[in-house]
């Protein structure tokens, strides 16, 4: 059988031009997406504490605009809900303060799951086991007072059951702070206080106060006395005004420990950078640019 020369010639062009293409264009597909442009994040952490590390991403992360919604985590999850009655949820990255919302939101459908790199350096109790959202801060609910009108140290939750701190007891709204509403919740399930002690402390006229901020100002000011807060903001008062008469300690029956959830949604828009975004948080770098941007030591601590 005769071989058509040309047919051969081109056959063999037509080959090696192949070859050439996908030399060329094998490196590209493997290349890694460069993340870039805005990514959307509702969050309830501090907002001085946000703005220091949207600077800092942004900074690491040329070509990413970090936006951010912040509120406290019950406005946060209010807004989301609204979105999720509407068709979808805004944001790229959900951050707050009260675990059980990564749980409530992966159960709803609303989360993506990403094997984040950092996933083998955070314990199992702060991440879900199936990757959806991850521990990013760690807090310690503890007792704060006034030292001037406080004479003697309190050492546990129930002494601010004493009468003499009758109307001067405060508390973060619940409905607002999502610490304050996971502090409740795992009191009421204990057995050593439950509903009654809530209870009591009503009897008591305990104050609720917007948020946490609020609360510590309140003490510090003497408008309160004793109440139940969040380590790192009155540990931060102390610091930053050490003439302020304001002390904590932790309760003898155990701190309320609490993890921030970070989560990636479902309908993200910017998914390569809403993954840098948490990867950065959760790295040993995010970590320590938060522990050493903040006046506290402990609160980042879920690697």
């Amino acid at each position: 059988m005769k071989i058509n020369k040309a047919f051969l010639i081109t056959k063999v062009l037509v080959s090696i031009i192949i070859m050439c293409l996908m030399m060329i264009v094998a490196p590209s597909c493997s290349k890694k997406v460069k993340p870039k442009g805005r990514v959307a994040l509702y969050t309830s952490v501090p907002t001085d504490v946000i703005n220091e590390l949207k600077a800092e991403f942004e900074k690491r992360q040329r070509g990413v605009e970090l936006d951010i919604f912040r509120s406290g985590t019950g406005k946060v999850m209010e807004k989301i809900y609204e979105e999720i009655k509407a068709g979808k949820i805004e944001a790229d990255v959900i951050w707050v303060a009260d675990f059980t919302v990564g749980e409530e939101l992966k159960n709803a459908g609303q989360l993506m799951k990403y094997e984040t790199s950092q996933a083998s350096e955070i314990i199992p109790p702060l991440k879900d086991k199936d990757g959806y959202y991850f521990g990013a801060r760690l807090f310690n609910m503890i007792i704060a007072y006034n030292t001037d009108k406080v004479k003697e140290k309190p050492t546990n939750y129930r002494d601010l059951l004493d009468p003499k701190y009758k109307g001067k007891v405060g508390l973060a709204d619940p409905s607002y702070s999502g610490a304050a509403l996971y502090t409740v919740s795992t009191l009421v399930q204990s057995k050593e206080f439950g509903w009654d002690y809530f209870s009591r402390l009503y009897e008591n006229e305990m104050q609720i106060v917007k948020n946490n901020t609020a609360l510590n100002q309140a003490i510090a000011d003497g408008e309160l006395w004793i109440g139940i807060t969040i380590d790192f903001m009155t540990r931060g008062k102390k610091i930053q005004e050490p003439n302020v008469p304001i002390d904590y300690v932790f309760p003898k029956e155990g701190a309320v420990i609490l993890p921030s959830p970070i989560a990636i949604t479902k309908e993200s828009q910017n998914i390569p950078a809403a993954k840098a975004f948490m990867d950065f948080i959760l790295s040993k770098e995010g970590q320590e640019f938060m522990s050493d941007h903040s006046n506290s030591d402990d609160h980042f601590s879920c690697r």
